[in-house]
This record gives C-alpha cells, structure tokens and sequence, in this order.
C-alpha cells in the first residue's frame, strides 16, 4: 500500500503520509484513510503522496499543530511552582434545634484537592476522535465479544453528541454499563482517554 509506514528512521507507522514540501511525515489514522477510500470511490486517482486530497492536508497539518500546542503547554505547565497551599471555604450553616448534619464528602474532596479531570485538547473532529478511540481500544483486544462492546460504547457516546473530554471528565462507567456495556469495557472505555491521547501526542 502507498501509505504504508516505511520503518525507521520514520516512526509513524502504520501507515503516514510524507508532504513532498517539508519531507515530514504525518501519520494516518482510520478517519484520514476513509477519507483517502472515500475520494478513491468519488473519482479521485490516488497514486503518490502527492495525491492526497488537500482537506485531509488540511486536517493532518490542523492536528500536528494541535499535538505541538498540547506539548508545549504540558511542558509549561510541568515548569509550574506545584508548593500551592489549597484554600477550603467551609459555608457552614448551624443546623436548628433536632435538624440531622450532613457534609458533603465528594464536594469537599472536590475542593481540597482540585478537579482531578482537567480539560482535555482532543485533536481533529470531535466525532472521529472518538472512532479513532474506538478503534485503539479494538486493537488492544481479540475478542469479538469485547470488540462489540467497545462498539456499543461508541456508538452511545455519538448519539448523545458525547466527546471525549465529556468522556474523560464524566467518568461514568455505569451509564454505559446500564446501556448494555461489558463492565470491564466501560471501565476501560472512561478511564483510557488520556492514555489513547498521551500515546498519540509521543507519536
């Protein structure tokens, strides 16, 4: 196949485009070869790199633009002071005469130590990022049971116009799992995004 990964020196692989301007190498997802198949299928003569359509040029350079900011601002904010004391503000209202006290153990949590689910930058289009995550999960597994399963997961995540970083923050496992979801896939469906996302970026 013409987009098939040379190997070293390049590290792109499976599959990646060159641009014949700058000689970089772009890799190639699942989305930007269905666009590659769906040009091939409306006429289009794809014989070279030069070949590619110019709107999946424009997406790939779109994206490793996107993978260069998230880089520089995870090495900005790695160089930050980290030696912050966390303020609590304690809204405390004196329960009357026989009235039971309640504390809200999440929100204080939540308060001392932060939001533990900080926003994420997911690079291209929503939409085929998470095909793109649904496909990673696939290859990490043989079963077809499993494979399924993370299908069923993507498929209730595009519907509800869901995300990843909808997926990352929320962090719900047992929505999926009440749609159905194997409980190991869901768990591993909300609790992967940065994972998917960092080994991404490291290409």
């Amino acid at each position: 196949m013409i987009f098939r990964c040379p190997g070293p020196p390049c590290d792109r692989g499976p599959y990646c485009w060159q641009d014949g301007a700058t000689k970089k190498h772009y890799r190639l997802l699942g989305h930007h070869l269905r666009g590659i198949v769906k040009s091939i299928q409306q006429g289009g003569r794809i014989e070279s790199h030069g070949d590619v359509p110019d709107d999946i040029r424009k997406q790939l350079y779109a994206e490793d633009q996107q993978h260069s900011d998230r880089k520089r601002k995870r090495r900005n904010s790695d160089s930050r002071p980290t030696d912050h004391v966390p303020v609590v503000i304690n809204n405390y209202i004196p329960p009357t005469s026989g009235q039971a006290v309640t504390y809200n153990t999440n929100e204080t949590t939540r308060i001392m130590h932060g939001d533990r689910s900080p926003q994420l930058v997911v690079p291209g289009y929503r939409e085929e990022a998470v095909e793109a995550y649904y496909e990673w999960h696939c290859s990490q597994v043989r079963s077809q049971k499993q494979k399924q399963s993370y299908k069923m997961a993507r498929d209730l995540t595009l519907d509800r116009a869901l995300d990843l970083e909808h997926v990352h923050i929320d962090s719900d496992a047992q929505f999926y799992i009440d749609h159905g979801v194997l409980e190991g896939v869901a768990r591993r469906f909300v609790t992967d995004v940065k994972v998917f996302l960092d080994q991404y970026d490291a290409s």
